[in-house]
């Protein structure tokens, strides 16, 4: 009997990996080679101001077994109606710190370093695994993007988002904040959502409802993002009682989406239920609260302060690529403009629209996730001739460069944190940091925000100062 030859399949050669799988590798290894650049803490801890709120349930439960904080700390505590004090955070970063956490845990036994939380191993795994966090996402959202987009735009796409935008900082400079976890977090729900109205497996809504329940519980004002989800692929009448329709022939299975959103937040519920009586509590105070009536929209999106465009310029690629949503990726044509209106407004009214100490504005980051689109739409609308792409390059590059360069002057303190202003930016920026920068000069033109004016609603800075 005569057997067949086995034929093995040809092997895809290095030249036909994709532009995109280059970039992609590019910046893995950018951020695995350039993190002591921009990394913020240098033989202190990167446990300081609202990182070490997020990760003080970890120490309450593990180290000093008191969920009630009535051992020595310095965490910002909110004292609730019955007395008791709790953390001013939720849980919900302590949570995606733990796999770090552990790991720092047992290093630590195993070297014979203090297992307090507060020593080397814990420090170095928690912001590793921030990290491998933020290129699990990368690799995740051009697997994504390339759904929708040439290769050679989702390439642009990536490089513009991950080095440059303020992104890059909070991966490697803050990597433990929140807006790195939000915005993998956030990856791998919009891929949830695509599958799920793609084949209708109900599995995709129950991983989707997870992953929603946690970033709530990082962060319980991303509870905006439930409408994305909602109006998602609503861009007639016709898709807005197919969506209708979607939403019936889910049935009786949306008693266990509700039982998986509440089963993940409960111990959050709980905890605040045995601490303070109510199930729902805002540990932020009386004094920190949205003013709807005055949103800082100008201020938020455009002010030498804190201006999203201003600190991320090349994300106005991203802004005109809105326009051009429905011809590549209709299902986001109505419910991405919505979404970000609806988010740029919640977020502008926000006593402190500057959110503190900070690059940039980082409240913007997370969503980024959703910004790639339109600025992959606008890569392949007006770079698709060559010798716009070789300009468009170079306009990408200079960007990207400013934002590193940015990053460095924030990172050495030059870049104020909150004291910014068009004065003191075209001074900093006109001028190299040497022995001729007039320091004191510099210092002068600065102006630090009033934050006992701002908890009123009263706001000082104009956008254009």
């Amino acid at each position: 009997m005569f057997k067949l030859k086995q034929v093995d399949k040809p092997k895809k050669s290095i030249k036909h990996v994709s532009f995109s799988f280059w970039i992609c590798l590019f910046i893995t290894l950018f951020y695995i080679c350039t993190y002591n650049l921009f990394r913020t803490w240098s033989g202190t801890t990167p446990f300081v101001n609202d990182v070490d709120q997020y990760y003080s349930y970890l120490i309450a439960l593990f180290i000093e077994n008191d969920l009630t904080f009535h051992f020595e700390n310095s965490y910002w505590l909110q004292q609730s109606a019955t007395g008791q004090y709790v953390p001013k955070v939720s849980m919900g970063m302590s949570i995606v710190y733990l796999p770090g956490f552990l790991i720092g845990h047992l290093i630590a036994k195993l070297t014979n370093n203090p297992a307090t939380g507060y020593s080397w191993p814990y420090f170095w795994s928690i912001y590793y695994c921030s990290i491998l966090y933020a290129i699990i996402g990368l690799w995740k959202l051009r697997s994504i993007l390339k759904l929708y987009i040439s290769d050679i735009s989702v390439a642009l796409t990536l490089l513009s988002i991950y080095t440059g935008t303020n992104l890059l900082f909070y991966v490697l400079g803050l990597g433990e904040m929140p807006h790195n976890y939000l915005f993998v977090l956030y990856v791998f729900s919009l891929d949830q959502i695509i599958k799920f109205h793609k084949t209708n497996k109900i599995s995709n809504l129950y991983i989707l409802t997870f992953l929603t329940s946690i970033i709530i519980l990082i962060r319980p004002v991303e509870i905006l993002f439930l409408i994305f989800p909602l109006i998602y692929n609503i861009n007639s009448k016709e898709t807005f009682y197919q969506k209708i329709n979607l939403i019936k022939n889910i049935s009786w299975r949306w008693i266990i989406v509700i039982l998986i959103f509440i089963l993940t937040l409960s111990p959050q519920l709980i905890y605040w239920k045995i601490m303070t009586g109510d199930y729902l509590f805002f540990s932020y105070g009386n004094n920190e609260r949205f003013f709807f009536n005055k949103p800082q929209i100008l201020n938020f999106l455009i002010s030498f302060k804190k201006g999203w465009i201003v600190y991320s310029p090349i994300m106005i690629f991203s802004i005109i690529g809105l326009f051009f949503t429905k011809k590549y990726f209709k299902e986001i044509s109505l419910s991405l403009p919505i979404f970000l209106v609806v988010i740029i407004y919640f977020l502008s009214s926000w006593w402190s629209w500057w959110y503190g100490g900070s690059y940039g504005n980082r409240a913007m980051i997370q969503y980024y996730v959703f910004l790639s689109f339109p600025l992959a739409f606008f890569y392949e609308k007006f770079f698709s001739k060559k010798l716009i792409l070789t300009l468009g390059s170079i306009i990408i590059l200079f960007f990207i460069s400013l934002n590193i360069y940015q990053t460095k002057l924030y990172r050495s303190g030059f870049l104020h944190w909150d004291g910014m202003n068009r004065k003191s930016y075209i001074y900093l920026m006109n001028h190299r940091i040497d022995e001729n920068f007039n320091l004191k000069y510099y210092q002068k033109l600065l102006k630090e925000p009033n934050y006992e004016a701002a908890t009123k609603g009263k706001y000082l800075y104009k956008w254009y100062e």
